[in-house]
């Protein structure tokens, strides 16, 4: 009964931040295509190559720190006190240069039951659309469940500080997270969930534990398991 009531509350916090995924930015470079609007009446195609899922990481990650550093939308945003408090500690970090980068798979929502061990007959009755968005919901959860380890000011904060972005990839099939790490500051994770024509909608998220081990891909996955967060961590190579 625990375990179905971890279950349960990992797609309802994940469900409660979803809401504002939406209105992110659009990032239409990442079509691979730009049009040349001239003055003659056929347009051509200019081949634009396409962003990898680290490089758009790291323009979201640029849009976060814009977020925690600015007066007028910390001003604006945060509500409370305890939560500016939260902007500040933030903004003490470096977030221009990622130390390590860690892609995270995340199980789909049927092996997540299966590992529970618990009851999947249920799932079966659902539509493979419906299906399909628990498994979204699923990738999302894992990062809410970190933060809601810190408290409801923790959540409230990584919302409010969280950036979106629409693109398009044509190598991703699954969905996944990457990790990032800084030397001095909070890990950020950007989530990739994979939509219809190759769309990736990404949300990033500040990871508000600063306690979590990130020096290496094996004590990760370790301090993930503490928490009871099953997941596979990889490190990747970065320039």
């Amino acid at each position: 009964m625990k375990k179905h009531k971890i279950a349960a509350c990992i797609l309802a916090f994940a469900t409660l931040l979803s809401i504002t995924a939406c209105g992110g930015e659009v990032d239409m470079s990442s079509t691979g295509v730009t049009t040349n609007n001239t003055n003659t009446s056929t347009p051509t195609a200019t081949p634009v190559p396409e962003k990898s899922l680290y490089e758009q990481g790291l323009d979201m990650i640029a849009m976060m720190d814009e977020m925690i550093r600015s007066d007028f939308y910390r001003d604006t945003m945060s509500p409370s006190y305890e939560i500016e408090e939260l902007a500040s500690n933030l903004a003490l970090g470096d977030y221009t240069s990622p130390e390590a980068v860690y892609e995270l798979s995340v199980p789909e929502f049927a092996t997540l039951l299966a590992l529970l061990d618990e009851d999947m007959t249920g799932l079966e009755t659902l539509s493979p659309k419906l299906q399909a968005q628990l498994n979204d919901k699923n990738t999302s959860a894992f990062i809410t469940r970190l933060n809601a380890m810190e408290g409801a000011t923790a959540i409230a904060a990584s919302s409010i500080f969280m950036a979106n972005k629409l693109f398009v990839n044509h190598e991703l099939t699954d969905n996944t997270i990457y990790l990032y790490t800084f030397e001095k500051g909070h890990s950020i994770a950007i989530i990739y969930i994979v939509g219809e024509n190759n769309a990736v909608n990404a949300s990033g998220y500040f990871l508000m534990d600063e306690n979590i081990s990130t020096t290496s891909a094996i004590e990760l996955q370790s301090a993930l398991k503490d928490a009871e967060l099953i997941l596979t961590v990889k490190e990747l190579e970065i320039d």
